[in-house]
């Protein structure tokens, strides 16, 4: 296989020298987005490069970004290609063969993408917004939330299964709850409390402005990292599968792809069409894609997202620029109660209905009801009757029919008229104690007196009113009596912010490492960043003592001499320049042995495009002339 890149693709590479190049390409088929050891560079160009020549390539690509370590708590240093990197990486890949051609014959079909993700998602969050996920002292849900949660997973443990993922509370969860909830945890928008899973609010509340397409890219991004097999070849499989993908909803082929990876030795003993089956059976699962077949067998896949557009930094700010935005979001409420969402409504519209609706199906069209009781847990949870008919009104392409406004108005009405307060109640052990506390001239005016024994303390009194009670030697006792449970709350986003812009910044939904329940065997989080880059200068210690002609030029040497020579090769594990007759030979040396009759155990560089060639043992009468080939100048 030929090492030089495509000459309309060496500007992604501008700046890198030939070594550099080789070397990173060479990392990339073997590991991907992987951590790989420190010396395992080194290992990779065997007979191509030399040990000294591999070191000071890995210095520049860590100096110009394309490499990145991290170093283990007992010093071990980790090499690995920064994610952001891939996409280039995988463009220059491909610009080494001929595009991968989209399936002209419709194929059978496997399996379809599971149609509303996004908005399936969005229920699951205001089922647990409103019932809340509690955890018993085992840091595990409580059984009944639990067998809800199992219905309204959007996943099913048969398509799941294949990917051999491991989880925390495997006993308890089942395959497909552990995804979801593993899949709201990596996406911020819910976080794990002492006593129960919760809605992260002001994640929530960005999420919800995003466009859809927006949303699938978080999803598809986070899906990527988290519940991939690690195997290079497998990373390499979903990463081609994204940067070779046609227009959205026309047909590819894999298997020519499969074929192409073996080919540039990016397979690694893997099965990569049962690897494919499984990854596309995942990708129809979440709504991404299509899986089929052809008549001849071949799998296929067909993106129902613009996936190669979304593998790229700047996805949001083009999709704004190709006015992605509906100019209007709304729904449709019939007469019978039933409100039809169409595809373009927006995440906010639904998030408030499903406040003050129930869910009755999600799909590309979804259908809610208005019912007492959703009207009556929308004001429970703070929509005042008047903003609930402004947002109806104002979202209704059709407008709200008068039955429904009459209907409405008079669930809503007798609802939330009286409230349960909860106060700080004081409790005296006695009239005479009470008497005291009500007779002091700092308390009379702060505490309230409910019967004979006991006060209600004002919200943020608490510690004064404690003050003041032990100058008169009536100190509370330490901590509260009773105990109470909180209701969960259903998050409103302050009516105001409805339709505002939402700015990128404000929250993360991709951040790789984020604590969730499936353990995807990425450690690299866990360990310090090496920003500390090591002088090309260190790599050939004693160098003030080494004569300069050594490396200056090509000249004979008597035999010990060259032997020092050679021995210093070794040392700084660079090249050595052979000379014999007319012919110029590069070898890399390997290990000197012998006495007085020594020999040198090495390699000759394999010309470009060729394997390496094999062990050689050489004597000095081998050669005529040499000098030692250093990677830089030494000083």
């Amino acid at each position: 296989m030929a090492e030089m890149m495509p000459k309309e693709l060496e500007g992604v590479l501008h700046g890198l020298t030939p070594e550099e190049k080789l070397l990173l390409k060479r990392c990339f088929i073997r590991y991907a987005g992987q951590p790989m050891e420190e010396e395992a560079p080194v290992r990779l160009l065997e007979g191509r490069l030399s040990g000294a020549e591999c070191r000071i390539a890995v210095l520049g690509l860590r100096q110009k970004g394309w490499l990145e370590a991290v170093v283990k708590s007992w010093g071990e240093r980790l090499l690995f290609i920064p994610g952001k990197r891939l996409p280039e990486l995988y463009k220059l890949l491909l610009g080494e063969q001929q595009k991968v051609p989209a399936e002209s014959r419709r194929p059978e079909m496997l399996l379809e993408a599971g149609e509303g993700t996004e908005a399936r998602l969005l229920h699951v969050l205001a089922w647990i917004a409103r019932y809340g996920l509690p955890l018993t002292s085992k840091g595990t849900i409580h059984k009944r939330a639990l067998v809800k949660l199992n219905e309204l997973s959007l996943f099913k443990d048969s398509a799941l299964q294949g990917l051999g993922l491991q989880y925390a509370h495997s006993e308890v969860y089942p395959l497909s709850s552990a995804v979801l909830l593993d899949l709201l945890l990596s996406l911020g928008l819910l976080v794990k409390e002492t006593s129960a899973y919760t809605v992260h609010t002001p994640a929530l509340f960005s999420w919800i402005k995003l466009p859809q397409a927006q949303m699938s890219r978080w999803i598809l991004l986070t899906v990527m990292e988290r519940y991939g097999r690690t195997q290079p070849a497998a990373q390499h499989l979903r990463g081609l599968l994204c940067m070779t993908a046609p227009r959205t909803g026309e047909w590819m082929a894999v298997d020519s792809l499969l074929k192409w990876l073996e080919q540039v030795g990016a397979a690694d003993n893997l099965d990569l069409r049962e690897e494919a089956d499984q990854w596309l059976t995942v990708l129809a699962e979440f709504g991404l894609a299509d899986k089929g077949v052809t008549e001849a067998g071949s799998l296929c896949i067909r993106w129902r997202v613009p996936v190669s557009e979304m593998m790229q930094p700047d996805f949001s700010l083009a999709e704004q620029e190709q006015g992605v935005f509906p100019e209007r979001s709304g729904f449709y409420i019939q007469p019978d109660f039933e409100i039809i969402v169409p595809p373009e409504c927006g995440f906010e519209d639904r998030w408030l209905l499903e406040c003050c609706a129930e869910q009755i199906s999600a799909g590309r069209m979804s259908l809610y009801r208005l019912s007492r009781e959703s009207i009556t847990g929308a004001v429970e949870s703070g929509m005042e009757l008047q903003d609930l008919e402004a947002f109806l009104a104002g979202h209704s392409f059709t407008g709200v029919p008068d039955n429904v406004v009459h209907a409405v108005r008079q669930w809503a009405g007798g609802t939330a008229r009286t409230a349960f307060a909860a106060v700080t109640l004081l409790r005296c052990r006695s009239r005479e104690d009470a008497d005291a506390a009500a007779m002091h001239p700092r308390l009379g005016g702060v505490l309230e007196r409910l019967g004979e024994l006991d006060f209600i303390v004002p919200p943020g009194e608490e510690e004064e009113v404690r003050k003041e009670l032990a100058s008169l030697g009536l100190t509370p006792r330490k901590g509260m009596e009773g105990s109470g449970s909180t209701v969960p709350s259903f998050p409103l986003p302050p009516l105001e912010a409805l339709g505002l812009p939402f700015v990128l910044e404000d929250a993360a939904f991709y951040a790789e490492g984020r604590p969730g329940l499936v353990y995807t065997g990425r450690t690299l989080h866990f360990y310090d960043k090496d920003a500390e880059v090591p002088s090309p200068e260190s790599f050939f210690p004693g160098r003030s003592s080494v004569p300069s002609s050594w490396f200056s030029q090509l000249r004979p040497y008597h035999p010990s001499t060259a032997r020092q020579i050679m021995e210093q090769a070794v040392e700084w594990q660079t090249a050595v320049m052979l000379r014999s007759g007319d012919e110029d030979t590069v070898w890399l040396p390997e290990a000197v042995s012998g006495g007085a009759d020594w020999q040198v155990t090495g390699r000759f560089r394999s010309p470009e495009g060729t394997d390496p060639q094999s062990i050689t043992v050489l004597k000095p009468c081998d050669w005529k002339e040499m000098r030692l080939l250093l990677p830089i100048p030494l000083s």
